[in-house]
C-alpha cells in the first residue's frame, strides 16, 4: 500500500506533497515552517494510492509509476504528525529514524540544523517517558507504539531503544511528486472536501413546481 499526503498551501503559497509506505518506503518534498523553527502546519493528511480506480472520490496520479497506473483515494486518509515525517530528512536511505548519539550531517542547511535540535529535544522527552514508565518485556513494544505513534489510527508507529537512545518508525521516503502535479493533486483534494454554494429555495411550492435554485416560489414568468 502506497500513501501520499497533502497539506493546504501555507501563507507563503508553498504546496507540500509526500508519499509513504508503512513498514517499507516513503517520500517527501518541500515544507512550510513558522518563526523560531516551530511548525505552522503540525499535521498533514495521508491518502492511499493503489491500482484501483476510486472514481469520483479520487484521482489518477500521472507518471507515478512507469510500469503501472496509480490512483489516489481521497476517502482513505489519515492525519499524521509532521515531526515524524521529518525524521526521513536526516537519513540518506530515507528511513524515519533518529538517534541522540548521531550528530547532524554537515550537509544540512542552517534551517534543518535548527530543526534537528528541536526534534532531538522532542525525542529526549519521549525517551524519558519511556524510561519512567519502565514497561516489562511483555508490554514494552505496546508502550513504545503508543509513545511513537504518528497518527490516531496507529498506522505509523515505531520502536524505542534506551540503550541506543534512538527511535525508528515503520516507514521511509522513496520518491518525489513535484509541481505542477503535486499542486494539481492538492487542488483536487481541496475540491473533494468542498462544494459550490449554489442558491437553493426551500419553499413547498418551489419543490412542487421544480423551480429549485431559481429564487422564486411560484410559476410566474
Amino acid at each position: 500500500m502506497m500513501l501520499v499526503w497533502f497539506a493546504i498551501p501555507g501563507a507563503t503559497g508553498q504546496t507540500l506533497a509526500h508519499g509513504y509506505v508503512p513498514g517499507t518506503r516513503a517520500r517527501k518534498v518541500g515544507r512550510y515552517r513558522g518563526n523560531g523553527g516551530a511548525d505552522a502546519v503540525k499535521e498533514v493528511t495521508l491518502a492511499e494510492i493503489s491500482d484501483e480506480d476510486p472514481g469520483r472520490i479520487g484521482r489518477l496520479v500521472d507518471f507515478f509509476d512507469n510500469k503501472a497506473i496509480a490512483f489516489v483515494n481521497f476517502k482513505k486518509t489519515v492525519s499524521v504528525r509532521l515531526t515524524c515525517l521529518d525524521l526521513c530528512v536526516f537519513n540518506i536511505d530515507g528511513l524515519a529514524k533518529f538517534s541522540l548519539n548521531d550528530p547532524p550531517s554537515e550537509l544540512l542547511i542552517p534551517a534543518w540544523e535548527k530543526r534537528h535540535g528541536i526534534i532531538r529535544k522532542e525525542l529526549e522527552g519521549i525517551l524519558k517517558k519511556f524510561s519512567a514508565l519502565n514497561p516489562n518485556a511483555k508490554h514494552r513494544d505496546q508502550v513504545a507504539r503508543l509513545l511513537t505513534r504518528a497518527d490516531n489510527l496507529e498506522v505509523f508507529t515505531g520502536k524505542l531503544s534506551l540503550e541506543k537512545s534512538n527511535i525508528e518508525l515503520n516507514f521511509r521516503r522513496v520518491a518525489r511528486l513535484l509541481p505542477p502535479r503535486s499542486t494539481a493533486l492538492v487542488k483536487a483534494y481541496c475540491e473533494f472536501l468542498n462544494r459550490d454554494a449554489f442558491e437553493h429555495t426551500f419553499g413547498h411550492d418551489a419543490i412542487a413546481t421544480g423551480s429549485e435554485g431559481s429564487g422564486r416560489t411560484d410559476n410566474s414568468p
